[in-house]
């Protein structure tokens, strides 16, 4: 399956908490959805059972690691996309509440270093 379509199956699992949360992630820190987001990816598209993710190049991405990035990279830039919050206040508040609401789920968010919500 390409990046998009592997980006739409997780997509349709995640709730409102794990996408704002994704959103708002800075490009530079998304490796920190690796152990999170990233074994749910792995492990729903079968990528350590020989599934395979087809790359913008229309090349097998043989590294299940590899195909988990550039999945929950195309979630980014999704998210991205449908970002319409212009209100600051409103958007700090909404990443607390998504870093919070994902305690317990499996997902776990932390803030990098210096990273400012």
């Amino acid at each position: 399956m390409s990046v998009p379509e592997a980006a739409d199956t997780i997509d349709a699992d995640l709730g409102p908490a794990e996408r704002t949360a994704l959103r708002d992630c800075p490009f530079k820190f998304l490796s920190q959805f690796d152990y999170t987001l990233g074994v749910v990816i792995r492990n729903r598209l079968g990528l350590w059972n020989d599934g395979r993710v087809i790359d913008a190049d229309d090349q097998p991405v043989a590294c299940p690691d590899t195909a988990a990035q550039l999945v929950i990279e195309e979630l980014w830039f999704r998210g991205r996309q449908q970002q319409i919050v212009t209100n600051p206040a409103g958007r700090k508040a909404s990443a607390v509440a998504a870093m919070r609401s994902t305690l317990g789920t499996g997902l776990h968010v932390t803030r990098p270093v210096g990273a400012r919500l």
